[in-house]
């Protein structure tokens, strides 16, 4: 009986500083690359996100490179690939989850995003739910007020609406 692991497939998302230029940042990818292929892993996808806006700063960085790798790779490998990307200094931020048999990555990805603005356009827009019986009995009703009527007045509207708390 063989004690082999048999590869599983994980998606690992890597943010690299932004402080890198292009050339920089394609050299330590493929360190990246090398580190999988010398764990005996294989790359099969990769998704490059490009350089983004951080929503707040890493490691004092507020720019960043994304990229999503689909790896296939024995289960032991994870934790030392994990720790050697950890260390590489141009990583900010990494993380690996496991991809369940039963799911392609690429094809649940095409299936829940569109490719282009185009496909987007095309995308029937969803329709807001309507207001339940209850919000809609008490929502206060909005006057419209005709462009004529003074300001003082629209100011009285407001002040004397019990719906409304001014203090």
């Amino acid at each position: 009986m063989s004690t082999t692991a048999q590869p599983g497939l994980y998606e690992l998302m890597l943010i690299f500083s932004g402080d890198l230029a292009e050339k920089e940042y394609e050299k330590h990818l493929q360190e990246v690359r090398e580190m999988i292929t010398a764990a005996s892993g294989e790359i099969t996808n990769e998704d490059p996100w490009s350089k983004r806006q951080l929503a707040y700063p890493l490691k004092k960085q507020t720019t960043a490179y994304y990229i999503i790798l689909h790896v296939r790779l024995p289960g032991a490998e994870i934790v030392e690939l994990s720790t050697t990307i950890k260390l590489h200094p141009p990583v900010l931020r990494h993380l690996i989850i496991a991809v369940p048999d039963d799911r392609d990555p690429v094809a649940y990805k095409a299936a829940i995003l569109p490719r282009n603005e185009d496909e987007e356009e095309a995308a029937p827009e969803k329709a807001a739910p309507a207001p339940r019986k209850e919000e809609a009995k008490s929502a206060p009703k909005e006057t419209v007020a005709s462009e004529e009527e003074p300001s003082e007045k629209k100011l009285e509207e407001i002040l004397d609406n019990p719906d409304i708390d001014v203090g």
